[in-house]
């Protein structure tokens, strides 16, 4: 705006979540898209991209080289489109694992949960002393159902599609849940909290450990005892001990009709080249504590920051959360049945067999006509 004096820029950011997602894809069903939009890529980007509403970056990159070369190669391979186009320009990557307060379990003497064995361990200990063990949201609990899933199906599996090779794996990930939510390893009122009171619960102390990702890094006022680790192998788990949830799974949009409006000049663009400049996105990885889209490594010296870092380079494999390629309302039905299961009500066999019935698309088409 400094450069711009007659330009106003509306902030209408949300949390990420089921109300961002829907004000998204609602706006552009309507025809109400914003001039740029950051939002996920993926399956979520079908809805932006189908609609005809969001311009490929390809050309106006290729037009500033120097723009273009600000970026990792492999970053923007990874977000392009399954046309091959680049809809979205990232700016951070981010990481899942398993968040612990290390000074409860120094203070406890609890060895940390690198293994199954450890983390029951743990959930009986902290149990014991009506301190919380995992701090989680079943309401939302997307990065739950990551860890459990990948511990158990690891990374060689199409996990986002629902069939008879990959149901089994799903429910040796949900059973072992189960088994966690029987020992009272989840808070009491784990139905109902949402995930940013969950993560008070684990920054307050009044929890051991987290399953979330780097966004949280920020708001973690301990960052001397708190660390992160990949989520334990569970059982006859196929995952390799270091394999995590991680990568780029989201960019700033530009809006075609913002674009092509001759009053705006195409400032959307402008705004976007300004946002991705790897100067800025180095001020947005320092903030959001994620993985830079550029070649800059991670400048931060914050022991927690350079520790999730040392995660990713070690993991032998970095996989996309499970709603990045299943279709939206199959991952929505199978959050809103985890009571069910929980409480043993109904098997998870039964739940993904129904759903698996009712979505046969329950991932992302590789090719499009």
């Amino acid at each position: 705006m400094e450069s711009y004096p007659n330009v106003k820029i509306i902030d209408e950011s949300l949390p990420a979540g089921d109300m961002f997602r829907r004000k998204v894809t609602t706006d552009f069903a309507a025809g109400n898209e914003a001039d740029v939009t950051f939002f996920f890529t993926g399956m979520d980007a079908y809805t932006l991209i189908s609609t005809g509403r969001v311009l490929p970056f390809d050309s106006f990159l290729e037009e500033d080289l120097e723009w273009k070369n600000g970026f990792s190669k492999t970053v923007l391979n990874e977000v392009r489109h399954t046309d091959g186009l680049l809809y979205a320009l990232p700016v951070t990557g981010f990481y899942e694992g398993l968040f612990c307060n290390q000074d409860l379990f120094d203070k406890f003497h609890v060895p940390l949960p690198t293994t199954w064995e450890n983390l029951l361990y743990a959930i009986e200990v902290f149990s014991n002393q009506n301190i919380i063990p995992i701090a989680a949201s079943l309401d939302e609990s997307y990065y739950l159902i990551d860890a459990f899933l990948l511990s158990a199906g690891g990374t060689g599996k199409r996990l986002s599609q629902l069939n008879e090779e990959t149901i089994p794996y799903w429910v040796l990930g949900l059973e072992h849940m189960k088994k966690i939510y029987e020992q009272n390893g989840f808070p009491s009122d784990c139905f109902t909290i949402k995930d940013m009171e969950a993560q008070q619960l684990f920054i307050n102390k009044d929890a051991a450990m987290m399953v979330n990702g780097s966004w949280v890094l920020p708001t973690i006022k301990d960052k001397v005892h708190t660390i992160i680790m990949p989520f334990p192998i569970v059982p006859h788990g196929l995952a390799d001990p270091t394999d995590i949830i991680g990568g780029n799974t989201s960019g700033y949009f530009l809006s075609k009709r913002s674009h092509e409006d001759p009053q705006k000049q195409q400032l959307a663009l402008a705004l976007i080249r300004f946002l991705t400049q790897p100067e800025m996105i180095d001020r947005f990885a320092a903030l959001n504590y994620g993985i830079p889209a550029t070649t800059i490594p991670v400048s931060s010296t914050c022991p927690l920051v350079q520790e999730g870092y040392k995660m990713t380079q070690n993991a032998a494999h970095l996989i996309k959360p499970i709603d990045f390629d299943m279709h939206p309302e199959a991952f929505l039905e199978i959050r809103k049945n985890l009571p069910f299961i929980m409480k043993n009500q109904r098997s998870p066999q039964e739940i993904l067999n129904e759903i698996a019935q009712t979505y046969t698309g329950t991932e992302k088409i590789e090719n499009e006509d």
